[in-house]
């Protein structure tokens, strides 16, 4: 390891600006939100828009219950929803199902469709994410790991390039206290950095001592590779930083502004329309008084009493909430009232109106091609290194599934029309609705095979006369 990687990743560790925490502590409150974790985020908010007194006796109406948040990344993140089509090439030809059978088994039982579709909708909401393909008991597993585990070192002349991750780790000690430590990747290098406690400097501060220790079974501390093996899949490009970390804020706040409101209104419900009482006295008055109808008022000294008649507004207040989500919804090309009422517009309509949505997935679909064919080559070098028989001569290329807004009926009349003008061949048609199949001569073999079942399993409406006053069937 250079003196300079050695000296980025000290100071990335002691931090002195605490942008580390915060980008950590950002990608984790994204997080917990997507898990419908997000009482404290909340009430944290809250405390934007009352008093301390007030903020206390709020909490106990705290409404997460509607999470925006998740509903809008769940919709936009689909296009895993259908699993794709890998497609493996070995001198420039598509290689059939049973000579890809062992590629597809190694991919199969390592799960990757549900490990990418669970990467699809993690990137959409911390924007990026690191994959790790790795070979545990002879099988394949892929690690994802997202940004608020890690930290990354980048390059000083390409901040867009990462030259070191470090991984934080706990442990525990025979004396039973937890102790902290980091693996360490990076070109040439693999060890644990391991924390021994802090010290003071008049520069930084409070500052990290470490001490480094080999990885069990890796006493050079060598990495083997040659490459860190950790594949980051961002959510766009960016030209000057590794990490974005304001896309998606707006999302993320409206859903805390979201709760925040519901909240408010479960909080009116109890004293609508109610009378509260005022006082008028040259007394003592208690601090903190909240407007609540089950407060009692306690005075000091002669104290004149009347009552306030008080009312939410609450259509004004839902009123205000929808039209902030449907606001920041129109930014994703998603309506309010697709959730609630998705058949009640037709597919082109829902097309015309979702044209931002729609933009949205292309752009995923190329962001998640490339990243499964990176992903394929890791996989292929780290087997070459380790002998796990992946063939080094092949190729891939990922279809994913159309993500047209038309329904099943559209679509299917749509791709007739484009076989009857030669748009379109029968076999390619055949292709996009049997997934299995990615070789046209086979895709037309199957339909010929099919088409011809289908005529000896049918009927001809010629042969039957049916006589409706009859209960008998007479042959033409």
């Amino acid at each position: 390891m250079t003196e300079m990687e050695t000296a980025l990743i000290l100071a990335a560790l002691n931090d002195e600006k605490k942008s580390e925490d915060e980008r950590q502590l950002q990608a984790y409150n994204r997080l917990e939100m997507l898990r419908d974790n997000y009482w404290m985020q909340t009430r944290d908010r809250m405390a934007y828009y009352v008093s301390k007194d007030s903020l206390d006796i709020l909490e106990k109406y705290i409404n997460t219950s509607q999470n925006v948040y998740k509903r809008f990344l769940k919709r936009i993140s689909r296009i895993y929803k259908k699993p794709p089509v890998r497609v493996f090439y070995k001198g420039g030809q598509v290689m059939t199902r049973e000579q890809a059978a062992d590629i597809t088994a190694i991919y199969d039982e390592a799960r990757v469709d549900l490990k990418m579709k669970t990467v699809n909708l993690f990137v959409n909401s911390v924007n990026t994410v690191f994959v790790r393909p790795v070979w545990r008991d002879g099988k394949l597993n892929l690690d994802v790991l997202t940004p608020d585990q890690v930290i990354v070192v980048t390059d000083p002349e390409d901040p867009t390039r990462m030259i070191a991750i470090l991984i934080e780790r706990k442990r525990v000690l025979p004396s039973g206290k937890s102790q902290r430590y980091w693996q360490v990747w990076t070109e040439t290098e693999h060890f644990l950095r391991v924390e021994v406690g802090e010290y003071k400097t008049m520069n930084y501060g409070k500052v990290i001592n470490t001490v480094d220790e080999p990885v069990p079974g890796n006493e050079a501390m060598v990495n083997p590779y040659g490459f860190i093996p950790f594949l980051p899949i961002h959510i766009g490009h960016l030209e000057a930083a590794f990490w974005d970390g304001t896309t998606g804020n707006d999302l993320y706040v409206a859903n805390l502004v979201t709760a925040v409101r519901n909240t408010l209104l479960d909080f009116a419900a109890v004293w609508q329309s109610f009378k509260q009482i005022a006082v008028d006295t040259d007394g003592d008055v208690p601090n903190g008084l909240t407007l609540s109808p089950d407060s009692i008022l306690h005075v000091k000294g002669g104290a004149t009493f009347t009552s306030l008649d008080l009312t939410a507004a609450f259509d004004q207040i839902r009123g205000d909430l929808e039209r902030y989500v449907r606001s920041v919804g129109q930014t994703y090309g998603i309506s309010v009232e697709s959730f609630n009422a998705p058949t009640q517009k037709s597919g082109v309509a829902l097309k015309i109106e979702s044209q931002e949505l729609q933009d949205n997935w292309t752009d995923q679909v190329e962001i998640f091609r490339d990243a499964e064919q990176r992903l394929w080559k890791m996989i292929q070098r780290i087997s070459e290194i380790e002998g796990h028989g992946v063939p080094l001569d092949v190729d891939i290329d990922v279809k994913f599934a159309s993500m047209g807004m038309a329904d099943e009926k559209t679509e299917l009349e749509n791709d007739q029309k484009k076989m009857e003008l030669g748009l379109a061949s029968p076999a390619s048609v055949y292709m996009k609705y049997n997934d299995g199949i990615i070789d046209e001569a086979e895709a037309e073999a199957e339909m010929r095979y099919n088409l011809k079942l289908y005529k000896e399993l049918t009927p001809k409406t010629d042969s039957l006369i049916m006589d409706i006053g009859m209960d008998t069937e007479t042959e033409a």
